[in-house]
C-alpha cells in the first residue's frame, strides 16, 4: 500500500504547482497586455468610416451669415465619406452655380453646403421652355 504521509506531500505540492502557474501566467498576461495593447487600442474599429472611399464636396471655410451671397473665399474643397455625400450636396465641380447666390440659412465653418440652403435662381425669359412628354393631338 501506499504511504498516507507520500500521498498528502503529492497533493501539497500539486497545489504549489498550480499556484506557482497561476502566477507566472498572470504576469505574462499582465507583460503581453502592457505590449500588445498600445498597438490594438491604436486601432478605432468602431469607425464606421475607416477605409472609406473619399469623395470631394464643398465647405463652408467660415461662418457665412443668413442672405449672404456666396464668393469664392467663403468656400473650401474637403473629402468626406462617400456615404455622407448625397445628390444633395454641392461638389466642387457645381461650385460655380452658387456663386453670388444667397444663403437661406446661416452655415458654419466645415458644414458642408447644400442646394437646398440657396436661394433659386430665377430663370432668364431667353431659355427655352421645359419640353412635355405629353403628345398634342
Amino acid at each position: 500500500m501506499s504511504d498516507p504521509n507520500t500521498s498528502k506531500q503529492g497533493s501539497g505540492s500539486s497545489l504549489t504547482r498550480v499556484l506557482v502557474g497561476g502566477v507566472i501566467g498572470f504576469i505574462l498576461g499582465a507583460f503581453t497586455m502592457n505590449m500588445v495593447g498600445p498597438a490594438v487600442k491604436g486601432k478605432k474599429a468602431d469607425d464606421p468610416f475607416a477605409g472609406s472611399v473619399l469623395l470631394p464636396v464643398v465647405v463652408a471655410s467660415r461662418d457665412i451669415p443668413e442672405g449672404t451671397p456666396i464668393k469664392f473665399d467663403y468656400i473650401e474643397q474637403r473629402n468626406v465619406p462617400a456615404q455622407l455625400v448625397t445628390t444633395s450636396v454641392v461638389k466642387p465641380e457645381a461650385a460655380n452655380y452658387i456663386m453670388n447666390v444667397p444663403l437661406l440659412v446661416p452655415v458654419q465653418k466645415g458644414d458642408m453646403l447644400l442646394w437646398s440652403q440657396f436661394e433659386a435662381k430665377k430663370a432668364s425669359t431667353n431659355e427655352a421652355a421645359p419640353v412635355s412628354d405629353t403628345k398634342v393631338q
